[in-house]
This record gives structure tokens, C-alpha cells and sequence, in this order.
């Protein structure tokens, strides 16, 4: 992952954390992560809605991993 990379996945979290969040957000902790799952309206497709599960490192504070659920779309 290059810069660009990260910082287009540091401004999607944070869309999908205030203006595209749809719902409550859910945060635990697995190891050295902590786990941010939210629902907010798709990065890529208007209109629709997807499960987002972040890790982020808890020493760096930095991206490490996103899972994307998108219930019925294919």
C-alpha cells in the first residue's frame, strides 16, 4: 500500500465514521487491533450500504486491515 493508498482509506474510515454512518458504531479489541465495525453508505457504489470492520493497529494508530459486507449485493 502507497501513500495514496492510505491516506484514500484514511478519509474513507473517517466518512464512514460521521457523514456516511448509518447506525451505531461497535468497537472491541483482538490482539493488537482494535476492531471498528460500522455501517455507512459504500465507498464505490451510491446508494449502498455496507458493514465496514476496521483494524487498527493500537501502537501506530494506523489502518491495518478493512473488511467489507455487503448484505444482497453482488
Amino acid at each position: 500500500m502507497d501513500q495514496t493508498d492510505l491516506g484514500l482509506l484514511v478519509r474513507n474510515i473517517a466518512h464512514s465514521l460521521t457523514d456516511q454512518r448509518r447506525g451505531t458504531i461497535k468497537i472491541s479489541e483482538q490482539d493488537c487491533c482494535l476492531l471498528v465495525e460500522v455501517l455507512a453508505e459504500d465507498h464505490f457504489f451510491s446508494g449502498v450500504l455496507t458493514l465496514y470492520r476496521f483494524s487498527i493497529d493500537k501502537t501506530r494508530w494506523l489502518p491495518v486491515g478493512v473488511e467489507e459486507f455487503t448484505p444482497g449485493y453482488h
